[in-house]
């Protein structure tokens, strides 16, 4: 267990928990480079025990090295995401670049307005929120600010 703040098992399993509950299939976690490990692991390792379809997708199919130094070869670049089924979820994680690109890539904003209008989850940190309010003008429940210490 640790304190100050920082999340303890019994935590991280609670929002965890919640994510594999609310992914109906197919789970899609976007990464670039400077991604937070922790929560990417723990989600991708969490959803495949669930027997949910987890698939990493980079900006491109090159290598994406974490914050911590951990390289992660995506499933699929961007330009690879074609369609996107019912019940799929996009998972957006902190990371040091994200919401540069966020801002500057119009490829993850027709993702993610593809997915919302798909009435599936978008499910990112609270600064990617933000951002994408600023872009996006979207009044779906379906964008869900998560705390990677509390519950969604």
């Amino acid at each position: 267990m640790l304190s100050e703040g920082k999340a303890t098992n019994e935590v991280q399993i609670s929002w965890l928990d919640e994510i594999v509950q609310k992914a109906e299939s197919q789970v899609l976690i976007l990464v670039s480079d400077g991604f937070d490990d922790d929560p990417v692991f723990l989600l991708i390792i969490e959803l495949r025990r669930a027997s949910k379809s987890v698939q990493v997708v980079g900006l491109s199919k090159k290598e994406v090295r974490s914050a911590q130094g951990i390289i992660l070869q995506p499933d699929l670049s961007l330009d690879d995401v074609n369609k996107v089924e019912p019940g799929t979820m996009l998972i957006i994680p902190n990371g040091r670049q994200i919401n540069m690109h966020i801002k500057t890539d119009p490829r993850i904003h027709e993702l993610i307005k593809t997915m919302l209008n798909a009435d599936n989850y978008v499910i990112a940190v609270p600064r990617v929120v933000s951002t994408l309010g600023l872009i996006l003008v979207n009044d779906s429940n379906r964008l869900v600010s998560w705390h990677y210490h509390s519950k969604l």
